[in-house]
């Protein structure tokens, strides 16, 4: 099962967040669209194809559905990417050893810091 039009892997995202926009926008920029797939977490139809998933959840951290028994959450997502797509795999070095996974970490939880900041502070994003 898939979601509507959308096969896996499906990255969903806030589709009224600027900063999620972004992202989004600079990964169709480098990964081929059959590649990756994107959903708003917005779409309802998320959430009834998906029960286990709860928009809250989407909407505290970036979710992956690679298959309907896995999913892929937060700091994971990020290292899936530079992982599996040729242009984001040059910097798998960035997750040689443990300090790599903390790089990542850090990285995720600064990204999702400042989108909390965002969604509080700008009229657009709430």
């Amino acid at each position: 099962m898939t979601l509507g039009k959308y096969q896996y892997p499906i990255l969903l995202f806030d589709s009224e967040c600027p900063l999620c926009l972004r992202f989004k926008q600079s990964l169709e920029r480098v990964i081929d669209s059959e590649m990756l797939n994107y959903a708003s977490i917005h779409d309802e139809a998320v959430y009834k194809v998906y029960p286990f998933l709860t928009k809250t959840a989407c909407n505290e951290d970036v979710h992956l559905i690679l298959s309907p028994d896995k999913v892929l959450v937060g700091a994971d997502v990020i290292e899936y990417l530079i992982k599996d797509f040729p242009v984001v795999k040059k910097f798998t070095w960035l997750l040689d050893g443990e300090m790599g996974k903390k790089a990542v970490d850090l990285f995720h939880n600064s990204v999702k810091t400042y989108r909390k900041s965002l969604l509080k502070w700008c009229s657009k994003c709430r």
